[in-house]
């Protein structure tokens, strides 16, 4: 193995597992936010706390190989939550509108559907930004604890 000058030291490594296991417990309490349970300014905190750290993962260079398989494993997992959520709001929009559209046929008058009622929830980005967090520390963690065996 050849001399990688800007490789990171053991304690930059030990550093970078410690922030995604701080990374982790941010995400929680930012889906606590989100669910009502932790303040404004606890989950402004927890917000900042894990955009900069993935932000820091994403841009970052200084990572051995095995630390970029686990992010690697970790963005796979959130970006699947992602797609997730999107496809079922797609599904429950589509329903709903398919469903006052056949009611509308259905009852010979045009333009009566009502809009499209797609749960409040479903439709924030919070919630979904949220899980999607939880799912990289998660993924990263079932990487870690599965190569760690």
């Amino acid at each position: 193995m050849p001399y990688d000058p800007h490789a990171p030291t053991e304690s930059e490594r030990s550093g970078m597992y410690i922030s995604v296991w701080i990374g982790f417990a941010a995400s929680v309490v930012l889906l606590s936010h989100s669910i009502g349970l932790a303040g404004r300014q606890v989950g402004g905190f927890a917000a900042l706390v894990i955009g900069a750290h993935l932000v820091v993962l994403t841009v970052g260079s200084r990572f051995d190989e095995h630390f970029v398989a686990l992010r690697n494993f970790g963005f796979a997992c959130a970006m699947s939550v992602i797609g997730l959520w999107l496809a079922a709001r797609g599904l429950v929009t589509v329903f709903e509108v398919s469903h006052d559209a056949g009611q509308a046929l259905a009852e010979g008058v045009r333009g009566t559907a009502d809009a499209a009622a797609v749960p409040r929830w479903l439709s924030q980005a919070e919630p979904m930004v949220s899980l999607a967090g939880i799912a990289f520390y998660i993924g990263f963690a079932a990487a870690y604890w599965r190569g760690s065996r």
